[in-house]
């Protein structure tokens, strides 16, 4: 307490180590957030599929009739925690076995996937060559945009195999796919610290689409239709 002093500095270029100060980084942790999303193969019209229109929709969908339906969209954010180290960014893993492993079908083939860049998508491969291409059949895509790539959109272009009900054919219900998308779905730290989400954090769930009578617009009544053979 007499006011002397020493130089730490002096003491630490003769390799004296006096004083230290550790700083632990921090990383992104799993939060609890789960992102939802629906979609309905009856919304899908194009060259491939063409939906029956009806008013059983899933919980959640925005109305009926609606295009749109075959497309759910929103934000990752808060799917992690980040912790200090700034706002998370988002991007798609090259891993995709845990799509994979899910064992989806679209008319009883297997789907393959294809990560380019922000965009993620499933097809069935053609007979002509290996790798996504124009000639493949493309059942859906997900693909990651805006500020630090934290909005994901989810668009159904052609329909998935789902399974009936009780195992039993002519189930007649419009049951639903749920495709878990979170071992795609990587965010990354300010400080480059990367996590993928755990399973269940990211789901979009597929409603199925049945068969409809087809209805004469002039009598209201069913179209029934039938044709005659001859054995001989």
């Amino acid at each position: 307490f007499d006011g002397d002093t020493v130089n730490l500095g002096v003491l630490a270029g003769e390799g004296v180590s006096l004083f230290t100060v550790t700083v632990e980084n921090d990383v992104p942790v799993q939060s609890l957030t789960e992102i939802r999303g629906i979609v309905e193969e009856e919304a899908i019209d194009n060259d491939r599929s063409s939906g029956n229109q009806d008013d059983s929709d899933l919980e959640g969908m925005v109305e009926d009739n609606d295009a749109d339906n075959r497309k759910a969209s929103g934000s990752l954010d808060g799917v992690v925690n980040v912790g200090a180290d700034e706002e998370a960014s988002y991007s798609l893993s090259s891993d995709t076995s845990s799509l994979d492993d899910q064992g989806l079908t679209s008319g009883n083939q297997a789907l393959r996937y294809s990560v380019e860049g922000t965009t993620l998508t499933g097809y069935v491969e053609s007979e002509d060559a290996e790798g996504l291409d124009d000639e493949d059949r493309v059942v859906f895509t997900l693909e990651l945009e805006g500020t630090n790539n934290s909005k994901f959109t989810f668009t159904l272009d052609d329909q998935l195999d789902h399974a009936r009900l009780d195992n039993e054919a002519g189930d007649d219900s419009e049951n639903s796919l749920a495709i878990d998308l979170s071992g795609m779905i990587v965010a990354t730290d300010g400080d480059g610290n990367s996590l993928v989400a755990d399973e269940g954090s990211v789901l979009v769930t597929v409603q199925d689409d049945i068969p409809a009578l087809s209805i004469d617009t002039q009598t209201g009544e069913a179209v029934t239709t039938g044709g005659v053979v001859n054995e001989d």
